[in-house]
């Protein structure tokens, strides 16, 4: 009896231990539907906004307004929210190239956040701090 209690219970340590090292979890996102709660302050139709605090929260700063794709955020006049941003909105027009994608490094580069139009993110974990780049697109995420 004790032989098979010590097996089992060595057994439930091994299952807790790889459990453990599993595979890292996702990117936890906060979405915001404008369609429901309405468009943020001071975001303007057409544009991909980026606020330096979650949940549209200004953090002192002005809101990031970014109308075109931008290889590179240091080199746009939004320079100051370069790896700054904590939260997104897309108030782009419906239809063509209305869905934008937020890249955590310059020239469109590793991980991103997409948003359709009329979308937003109040807090994402992975790209906290990290947007760079944006590029606008056709079709949805």
């Amino acid at each position: 009896m004790h032989k098979s209690i010590r097996w089992a219970t060595g057994l439930l340590t091994a299952a807790a231990a790889v459990g453990a090292f599993a595979a890292p979890a996702h990117a936890e996102t906060s979405w915001y539907n404008g369609g429901q709660r309405g468009v943020p302050t001071d975001c303007w139709k057409g544009y991909l906004c980026v606020w330096k605090d979650t949940d549209f929260q200004l953090g002192g700063w002005g809101v990031a307004r970014f109308e075109h794709s931008n290889a590179n955020w240091t080199k746009t006049p939004m320079a100051y929210m370069n790896d700054q941003g904590s939260s997104w909105y897309n108030n782009g027009h419906p239809g063509s190239f209305s869905s934008v994608r937020v890249y955590e490094h310059a020239d469109y580069q590793g991980r991103s956040l997409c948003l359709d139009a009329g979308w937003g993110a109040t807090w994402d974990s992975d790209m906290n701090d990290k947007g760079s780049s944006n590029r606008w697109f056709d079709g949805r995420c």
